[in-house]
């Protein structure tokens, strides 16, 4: 006959409730990552829609900004190139690319580039520029300490292509 320890069945069950207040201390912190992580997965998302869309507004412009006697004029295209990076497309249609973000944003303009050997041409350039509030889905974490950047901004150049 083997002889019976006494206190052994109670020990198990001790362990076990320390395992369930280990995960009770450590449950929150584990959400506070996962809410961090997913903040920082948004801003990344929409800072990236961003810098696409004034890319194609840059392109966009690029091919339409020359008039007939060479020199680049983006003041008939200023709309154009506002309502494709906000919406997408030329006709403003729909709803905004990011939430909150409007034509005001965008900034179209001619600007020169020195060229190689220092000639400079007036304008030969164009460039596109927009700026984003960008609005945590999570408000709570700033107040513990975590922070995103609150503006975004997106700029693109392009050269003037005299078709």
């Amino acid at each position: 006959m083997t002889p019976m320890r006494l206190g052994c069945h109670n020990n198990i069950e001790r362990q076990s409730g320390l395992a369930v207040v280990e995960f009770a201390i450590i449950l929150p912190f584990i959400i506070l990552m996962a809410l961090a992580v997913t903040e920082l997965g948004r801003g990344l998302y929409q800072y990236n829609t961003l810098t696409k869309a004034v890319r194609d507004g840059a392109r966009y412009l690029s091919g339409t900004a020359v008039d007939a006697a060479g020199d680049v004029d983006v003041s008939p295209y200023t709309t154009n190139v506002q309502n494709l990076v906000v919406y997408g497309d030329i006709d403003g249609d729909g709803t905004p690319l990011l939430p909150g973000l409007s034509t005001g944003n965008v900034i179209v303009s001619a600007i020169d580039v020195t060229m190689p050997g220092g000639s400079t041409l007036s304008p030969n350039h164009v460039q596109v520029t927009a700026s984003y509030n960008f609005v945590p889905l999570f408000p709570a974490l700033s107040a513990l300490g975590y922070s995103m950047i609150p503006t975004m901004n997106a700029t693109a150049i392009e050269r003037a292509l005299k078709i």
